[in-house]
């Protein structure tokens, strides 16, 4: 049998009316005998010389083990990064199995309800494109979907007739908290365009009105200089990480910045769309002016990550985050932010 993605239609069709009345698709990712098995290695090359002759070249082994499995897919990479913190030291932390942890059923208020939506829908989005569903128990995707949809079902219960939210439809809006709603619907979305072979399976799909009523309250909010505050915050501070304080006028521009970034694929009226552009535009002029003055490593990570991201020119954030490497530790196997 050919190994590798194939496509099954399954179509319900009623002979008496000779009507096909439903249908569903799904991917069957068909692959041969055994376990596949994957070892990687990370040589640290030092092209100064400075770590002795052992740090200017290694030797990759290239044979394969005898029990390799005729016919089945084998392939060696070899990766170059130039940074010490890269994909391949990233890669190893984000397992499968560990992502997994963060598939939460949605419960509570509107902050308890997206403080166990948003890890899910960024743990789905996460092994949808790393392709690593595989690894796990059958119908951990379906798992990950039902709670996306439950969590999204629910927090609509908690928008208000101006498309914010707060933690409860009669406590005061937060603007963070509209923006991780726009942020993480937009993710969910896309994840519904994309499809990723099992779009069927969806069985309630996000609506881009809802991100557009969001998008616009927020759109208002911002103030003259180009940046956001919040003066309800959350009830729950925990889920804001590092926001809030000190340069908290940063960290909450960026985070509200991303969001508004990541809904403009659903922003369908073009007028609504360039308006979001512009404003996008002027919170990441702010964020540039401020860079230089920051101190935090959360302010200054998030800033980094808000300027790469969009910004169509990406080597105006490399102050950014040369400034985020300048802050950091450096050890023989970590490199962390105090």
């Amino acid at each position: 049998m050919e190994t590798g993605p194939i496509l099954i239609k399954i179509r319900l069709y009623d002979i008496e009316n000779e009507d096909g009345s439903d249908a569903i698709e799904k991917i069957l990712d068909v692959r041969t005998e055994g376990i596949e098995k994957r070892v990687e290695e990370t040589h640290f090359v030092d092209l100064s010389g400075s770590i002795g002759k052992s740090g200017k070249s290694f030797a990759i082994d290239g044979r394969l083990p005898d029990s390799t499995v005729p016919g089945s897919s084998i392939n060696i990479f070899v990766k170059m990064e130039g940074e010490v913190f890269g994909q391949s030291t990233s890669r190893t932390l984000l397992s499968p199995d560990g992502v997994k942890g963060l598939l939460n059923a949605p419960h509570g208020c509107a902050e308890q309800t997206m403080k166990r939506m948003a890890p899910t829908a960024l743990a789905l989005r996460y092994l949808d494109l790393s392709q690593r569903w595989y690894e796990l128990a059958p119908g951990t995707r379906d798992t990950a979907l039902k709670f996306t949809e439950e969590g999204y079902i629910r927090i609509l219960t908690f928008k208000k007739g101006d498309g914010s939210y707060g933690a409860w439809t009669h406590y005061p809006t937060s603007y963070w908290l509209t923006g991780l709603v726009v942020k993480v619907m937009s993710l969910v979305a896309e994840r519904q365009n994309a499809g990723s072979g099992e779009k069927g399976r969806w069985a309630q799909g996000v609506s881009e009105q809802h991100i557009i009523d969001s998008v616009r309250y927020l759109l208002v909010k911002q103030k003259e200089d180009g940046s956001f505050s919040d003066p309800n915050p959350v009830i729950h501070r925990e889920m804001q990480g590092g926001i809030g304080g000190i340069e908290g006028d940063v960290s909450m521009t960026a985070f509200i910045t991303v969001a508004l970034y990541r809904s403009l694929p659903f922003l369908t009226d073009n007028k609504e769309r360039n308006d979001t552009k512009a404003i996008i535009s002027k919170a990441t002029d702010y964020l540039l002016s401020r860079v230089e003055e920051l101190q935090r490593p959360y302010a200054v990570a998030i800033t980094a990550y808000c300027l790469s991201v969009c910004l169509s020119d990406r080597t105006q954030a490399e102050p950014a985050w040369e400034k985020l490497k300048g802050l950091a530790t450096e050890g023989i196997v970590l490199l962390h932010s105090c």
